[in-house]
């Protein structure tokens, strides 16, 4: 038994920006593909934010699965299929039959035996974003910024805030792409106030700086 899923090359380009590295949670290692006859979904989850990117297929060649199934590839095979084809859209044929082997007629490996986090339930956690300001890891929206880059050609997103829960990044070039960052939490009601700005100036001082825009 087999399955053939078509899958955007730059849907996978732009998931391995979000994909952990050596969690002790394996299958977070890897992209996730999901699968029904019309359509394919990309997921990518390092536990700290999440991406997934939906793309309709065609009536006329439609992906053969049966209802809606789930693929997961470890990142370093992504890696090797990003590398081995140039095409826009790729076609993966999962066999059951041979202890979960994926083949896309250049490259051949295995997918990973694990049950992929919920991540529906992480998107709709965010939906209707309460507005309240948080405070986010600047590293990973940078690799949230790359990774709508390596999809669209635009790194532009817009940071819907959301309080202690997940945030939605949302480029509104491609609408239906749900990107979700969890804030920093920072238990804290300090504020900067550089009270030393105020104490007097040496009586030899240069003159005022000014800095140019």
């Amino acid at each position: 038994m087999q399955s053939i899923v078509r899958v955007e090359r730059s849907s996978l380009a732009a998931a391995l920006h979000l994909v952990a590295k050596e969690d002790v949670r394996y299958y977070l290692n890897a992209v996730c593909i999901e699968a029904q006859p019309d359509r394919t979904v990309v997921i990518a989850t390092d536990g700290h934010s999440l991406i997934a990117i939906p793309s309709a297929i065609e009536a006329n060649d439609p992906n053969q699965v049966v209802g809606r199934q789930q693929f997961i590839i470890d990142r370093a095979d992504v890696k090797r299929i990003l590398a081995a084809h140039s095409k826009k859209l790729l076609a993966i044929v999962f066999r059951f039959n041979d202890d979960g082997m994926f083949d896309t007629s250049a490259c051949v490996g295995k997918c990973v035996d694990a049950q992929y986090p919920n991540f529906r339930s992480v998107i709709k956690s965010a939906a209707n974003p309460n507005g309240e300001k948080a405070q986010f890891d600047p590293e990973i929206l940078a690799r949230v910024q790359k990774a709508f880059k390596e999809f669209s050609g635009c790194a532009r997103f817009h940071l819907f805030h959301n309080g202690n829960s997940g945030a939605t990044a949302y480029y509104s070039g491609h609408p239906d792409i749900a990107c979700i960052v969890m804030p920093w939490r920072m238990e804290t009601d300090a504020k900067p106030s550089f009270d030393w700005v105020d104490e007097p100036a040496p009586e030899t001082a240069a003159e005022p700086m000014t800095v140019a825009a």
